[in-house]
């Protein structure tokens, strides 16, 4: 019989493989059980204040926008290979090339025009609600990548940088 243990611990800690460290194994490297920092993490995200969250631009906040992007460009490429083949003209081309300008418009302007404020109030509240309903470890992960920065952990105080309109 076996039991795994995670750990979070601070990736640029010059002590981690040193001899140096203190006796009780703790060394002067934050280190956290993960399942524990997991659930200080969660605990924060989901006690926001309206406020904060409203703040919040979720990292995937135009990934569809991304996506259609490089659908357009994977159908350019296709629709030059195929005049290339001698399988059309250029006036074959003009559809593809459209349709490549445009989504290119769209994922430049996502940062005004396209994040509209109720879209990404919508998008942060989703994934708290996932994290509020404890979902699996996957879609919990996805929610706190999408909403945090970064977590800084001391050996006993955990931080939360969250995304926000200056990240973008």
């Amino acid at each position: 019989m076996s039991k795994v243990y995670r750990y979070y611990e601070w990736a640029d800690c010059q002590l981690r493989n040193s001899q140096d460290r203190q006796d009780d194994g703790k060394g002067v490297c934050p280190r956290w059980r993960a399942d524990r920092l997991e659930e200080v993490v969660r605990e924060r995200i989901v006690g926001l204040p309206v406020e904060v969250l409203d703040s919040i631009v979720p990292r995937d906040a135009d990934a569809d926008l991304e996506q259609e992007f490089l659908d357009a460009r994977r159908a350019f490429a296709a629709a030059v290979q195929q005049v290339g083949a001698g399988k059309g003209d250029l006036e074959h081309l003009i559809p593809e090339l459209d349709a490549l300008g445009a989504a290119r418009e769209r994922l430049r302007d996502a940062g005004s025009v396209r994040r509209s404020r109720a879209r990404l109030r919508r998008l942060v509240r989703d994934h708290v609600a996932n994290l509020a309903a404890d979902v699996d470890w996957q879609t919990s992960r996805d929610a706190v990548y999408a909403l945090v920065d970064h977590v800084d952990i001391t050996n006993d105080e955990v931080t939360l940088i969250y995304r926000d309109r200056q990240d973008i």
